[in-house]
């Protein structure tokens, strides 16, 4: 296969996923090998403006397509992103300085520039706002919210081994209002390793 052939083949793989896919990911769909190609190829692609290239929920950068001029934030009621649990060093048990992180993919695909916070439904008991600060478009795509400490705390999730958040699911529910989920069935054991 040829090079700009590979390029079409890992440009329809993007097109053909419902989220963010890794370089390895990219090889195993496209049979592309070596799988350093793949990066190559996307590294092009990120240069011309094609994908977006960062780091996703499992630390491992991820590609996505750059969705068309106009065409921002990705449609409600079909997105659900995986977010890991986030706090500053010194949570409370009130639920103070705990939140969620998203990747700056999810935040650049589902988080509309124009809103200047979003209402997280954490369940049947509060919805919690959640102002958006410009470090949040900047470096810090954290969600952070005593109402989504509270959240975690109750559903077991308030503390973990040192660089090893759990993970939950966020969903866009419709124009800036997300939920809270726990994953079913839950990310990888993270007691192995």
């Amino acid at each position: 296969m040829t090079v700009a052939s590979h390029r079409d083949s890992v440009l329809a793989a993007l097109r053909l996923s419902s989220q963010p896919l890794d370089d390895d990911q990219l090889a195993a769909r496209t049979n592309i090998r070596p799988r350093q190609q793949v990066n190559q190829i996307c590294r092009k692609l990120y240069q011309s403006g094609l994908i977006r290239r960062c780091l996703g929920p499992n630390q491992k950068i991820v590609n996505e397509l750059v969705p068309p001029a106009g065409e921002s934030p990705a449609p409600a009621g079909l997105a659900s992103m995986r977010v890991a649990a986030w706090s500053n060093g010194s949570p409370r048990p009130s639920g103070a300085g705990y939140g969620v992180r998203l990747s700056a993919m999810d935040r650049e695909r589902y988080f509309d520039h124009a809103w200047s916070e979003v209402l997280v439904d954490v369940d049947e008991r509060e919805d919690a706002p959640v102002p958006l600060s410009k470090s949040f478009w900047d470096r810090c795509s954290e969600l952070r919210s005593a109402a989504i400490g509270r959240w975690l705390i109750r559903n077991g999730l308030g503390s973990w081994p040192r660089g090893r958040p759990p993970t939950v699911q966020l969903q866009h529910v419709a124009d800036n209002r997300f939920k809270l989920l726990i994953e079913h069935p839950p990310a990888a054991d993270r007691s192995s390793s």
